[in-house]
């Protein structure tokens, strides 16, 4: 991971909490956000993924709208991981209360910390991970991604008003509840705090061949209009693989291994195959 920062709302969220008596609960929050995205790194790295930078938000880290998974399954262990280990430690923690009553005090804010940040991150709107899945399920569904992120913008638009509506109803009483409101409507924007997921770890054939001197090729046949990225969850590890690409005329071109190893190095994950033939 090469950057770390806070989002200007988490600077705020903080600074308020801190002048308001509530430095503990604050990096209380701290702590969660940081536990809720080593979840999504830890599934991410299992997965083959890397992630270029964390930026905490109020309520979880910020990603790319231009996500480029190799599968959109990927996309949704990854998103709800974060949430999953929220719930689970506030369990976790709330089962130590049976046996140690006494800590009940010091950990009740880390307990409800963990509940607020899992449920509010199912909220589907992006890039909470509830929009994230959403986008993802849409996407697998045969939407694309463009439309899926527009559905779940109209999610951001619905839920940023409701929380206004709650600011203004408690007249100003929790500040929190604006700053979520500017939060979710800013996640319709693609801005500077956001991090992506890459894939790092394809499954290429590598190393030594066995004694016997053979190694089992993997074909497989694709469209032009295939994105590269998209490439990476036909590869199938320790064998050679030979993608067939067929274009609008249904004309085949292979490309073996080292030019599929070349297309992931040289070229943007987004980029069509067929942009790259044609050049």
């Amino acid at each position: 991971m090469k950057k770390f920062a806070l989002h200007p709302l988490f600077l705020l969220l903080g600074i308020g909490m801190i002048l308001c008596g509530f430095a503990w609960v604050f990096f209380t929050y701290l702590l969660v956000a940081l536990l809720h995205e080593a979840a999504h790194a830890t599934v991410a790295r299992k997965l083959g993924y890397s992630l270029s930078g964390l930026y905490l938000m109020p309520y979880g880290a910020g990603l790319s709208l231009s996500q480029h998974f190799a599968d959109e399954k990927d996309e949704i262990l990854i998103a709800a991981a974060g949430p999953i280990f929220n719930f689970a430690l506030a369990f976790f923690t709330i089962s130590l209360w049976w046996i140690f009553p006494s800590i009940f005090g010091a950990t009740q804010h880390f307990v409800y910390a963990n509940i607020i940040t899992g449920m509010l991150n199912l909220f589907p709107a992006y890039p909470l991970d509830g929009g994230r899945i959403l986008t993802s399920i849409l996407t697998i569904k045969n939407h694309s991604r463009k439309h899926a992120l527009r559905v779940c913008f109209v999610f951001n638009y619905a839920l940023a008003g409701i929380f206004v509506v709650i600011f203004l109803s408690n007249i100003f009483e929790n500040i929190t509840f604006l700053i979520f409101a500017i939060f979710v409507f800013l996640g319709t924007l693609d801005s500077k705090f956001a991090g992506n997921y890459t894939l790092k770890n394809f499954p290429f054939f590598e190393g030594n061949f066995p004694q016997d001197g053979q190694v089992a090729i993997h074909q497989f046949a694709i469209t032009d209009e295939t994105e590269i990225y998209k490439l990476a969850r036909y590869l199938k590890k320790n064998k050679l693989n030979l993608a067939y690409v067929i274009d609008a005329n249904h004309k085949i071109k292979i490309l073996n291994q080292s030019t599929i190893i070349n297309l992931f190095s040289k070229y943007p994950a987004h980029t069509k195959i067929k942009e790259i033939i044609k050049n």
